[in-house]
């Protein structure tokens, strides 16, 4: 790794912004640390880069981009039948209320956290709240709402 330290002036810092950029286009960066120091008219950031070797950079950013990225659940193949059945059904609902909300259905509820709600004994606020990350808004409003929906689709196969 290399680090390249660049001093930017609060006031009139076009070119020296303007090198910074094309440092930072033309390097694999590893990190930026960056600091306001305050002295009246002569502020300026402190830029820390720390860049990639040549030789290792590509791989190192490779490594750590592809170990960022979570690797696709096959929920059929992770759940029992009689699990995945609930969790489909969860999907489905999940995805009417991120339709009725207009938000991306992993902001109501994530598949990981579908599969988990699915393998409930009993599915409640209670329970439902004691799975990580739901609550808050998720258990108060969409978790409420997935309840609904539940008792709605059970009711109407009672009749």
């Amino acid at each position: 790794m290399k680090y390249t330290f660049f001093h930017i002036p609060a006031i009139d810092a076009e070119r020296q912004t303007q090198q910074l950029n094309q440092f930072l286009q033309s390097n694999s960066i590893h990190s930026i640390d960056r600091q306001f120091v305050a002295e009246g008219l002569n502020s300026f950031w402190s830029i820390c880069v720390v860049t990639l070797d040549e030789k290792n950079g590509n791989h190192f950013m490779h490594n750590q981009s592809s170990s960022r990225k979570k690797a696709r659940i096959d929920y059929q193949a992770e759940l029992d039948p009689e699990h995945f059945s609930v969790f489909a059904r969860l999907r489905e609902f999940r995805n009417q209320i991120a339709s009725d909300y207009d938000v991306a259905p992993y902001a109501i509820f994530t598949n990981d956290q579908l599969a988990k709600i699915a393998q409930l004994q009993s599915i409640n606020l209670k329970t439902m709240s004691q799975l990580k990350g739901i609550g808050g808004k998720r258990l108060k409003v969409y978790a409420a709402r997935l309840l609904e929906m539940i008792a709605d689709e059970d009711q109407g196969k009672g009749d």
